[in-house]
């Protein structure tokens, strides 16, 4: 396996554990896992539940990523890349959604995603 292509496999599993990181947070820290998305955590408990239900759905979703890249670690590096390119386009999606929703925050989302779709292009492109 070229040096490269190693550098680029242990990368997407400091990227998973950001990923899963990201989704813990989101259990643990609410108020700070809705600031990502450029929104104030609600004052009004039942504003809140939602909040934290919606947040734990996010959560799980980011835990499933980075569990999902590690597992793919021990695979092909092709479905390692396109695992990550996923990720990219999930943060990128988040992005938009801040954008379109919230008018903003995007960047908390798009500053990563390209690094993503590279790093997963590369692996999946071989």
């Amino acid at each position: 396996m070229a040096p490269t292509i190693q550098y680029l496999r242990y990368a997407t599993t400091v990227i998973a554990t950001i990923f899963i990181g990201f989704g813990i947070n989101s259990f643990v820290n609410p108020s700070l896992a809705i600031s990502f998305f450029g929104l104030p955590y609600p004052d009004p408990e039942p504003l809140r539940q939602i909040t934290n239900v919606l947040l734990a759905a996010e959560g799980i979703r980011d835990v499933f990523i980075g569990l999902a890249m590690y597992a793919s670690y021990f695979g092909d590096n092709r479905v390692l890349g396109w695992i990550t390119v996923a990720a990219g386009a999930t943060a990128g999606a988040d992005g938009v959604i801040c954008k379109m929703m919230v008018g903003t925050g995007e960047w908390n989302h798009w500053g990563y995603a390209p690094i993503l779709v590279a790093i997963g292009g590369a692996l999946a492109l071989g």
